[in-house]
Parts: structure tokens; sequence; C-alpha cells
């Protein structure tokens, strides 16, 4: 009898350990892999945005929406299409990206993330007059997301395009901070 609780002791402390082990090693493994739909709204934020006569906008300008379609290959990498759109008191902008996002997970519920590609942007300023321009520019993105379900994720993101200053009626960074909300098909 004395020898069972020698064994048994020992081999329970043990089969413990591998239990916590095992579960730690899954709540470092990002669940979230597939195709994606994701869709957010929230602010319009823009570096420097041009207003005749003499007259710029930057910061928190407006409203922004956007919407992506993505493949999360594996945990690290996605390939994704963007649509969005920035509002700001007297015109906006339309950005089409070609994302390539790169994700870090942090446990099971927990993913930063930064997006960089190509985009087409259009640019429409509207006061005293009508000025649109249009260019291809380089995508960026940062985000942080949180798993609420199995196929479901919330997120804070910034995606936005960087406008060369021959743009005319805008350059630096704009884009929106928008919150969103993802939906996984293979999770």
């Amino acid at each position: 009898m004395h020898f069972k609780k020698i064994i048994l002791l020992p081999l329970f402390v043990f089969v413990s350990f591998l239990s916590v082990a095992h579960a730690a090693i899954h709540d470092q493994y990002n669940r979230y892999v597939g195709q994606y739909v994701s869709v957010g709204g929230g602010a319009t934020f823009a570096n420097k945005i041009y207003q005749p006569p003499n007259n710029t906008q930057s910061g928190l300008i407006g409203g922004a929406a956007n919407l992506f379609l993505g493949d999360q290959i594996n945990p690290y990498f996605a390939p994704e299409v963007g649509f969005g759109y920035a509002q700001f008191r007297s015109g906006g902008l339309t950005i089409i990206a070609l994302n390539f996002r790169f994700t870090a997970p942090i446990g099971s519920h927990v993913s930063l993330f930064g997006k960089l590609g190509p985009a087409y942007a259009e640019l429409t300023t509207r006061m005293n007059g009508y000025q649109s321009t249009n260019s291809f520019v380089p995508a960026l993105g940062l985000g942080v997301g949180y798993g609420l379900t199995y196929q479901w994720m919330l997120s804070l993101e910034a995606n936005g395009v960087w406008l060369p200053q021959d743009m005319g009626n805008g350059n630096g960074l704009a884009g929106g901070l928008t919150i969103n909300a993802t939906r996984y098909f293979n999770a």
C-alpha cells in the first residue's frame, strides 16, 4: 500500500505538469487561419490635406470605413485586398490596396499585425472648386486584434496610404483609425 502512494503521487504530479505544459503550448498558437472578411468603421486621420485658399487640415478630421478580404495562409502571413474610404469636411480619400499582412500571435486570443503593399488612392477636395488627384502609393497599416470566438476577432486598426508631395491636394500619411470585426471561415 505504501508503495502505491509513493508511485501514484509523483505520477500524478508528472501528468499534471504535462497537462499544464501542453496547455501553454496551445496558448501560443494563433487559431485564426483561413479566409476572412473584415469590416470596420472609425475616424479619418491625415497628415496634411490642402484646402484652398492656403488652408490645411490634419489630425482626426472625419469618418472612415474599410473592408478587407484575405487569406491567413499560416499564423504569420496573409495576403489581402483592402477597400477604404476616408471622409473629411471638404472631400474624401478612396483607397484600393493589395496588402501583405504580417501577424505576431500573442497567446491564443491576441494578435499584433502590420500591413504593407501597393495601393491606388484617389484624393478629392471640394472647396472653392473641385480637385481630384490619383496615384499608385504605398499602403501601410498596424493593428491589434482580440479573438472573441474561434471565428470572430475584434481589432483596432490604423490603415492608410502615404501620399507623395506631387499629389497636389495632400501629402503624408492619410487613412482610417477603425474598429474592425473579422470573420474567419476556416477556423
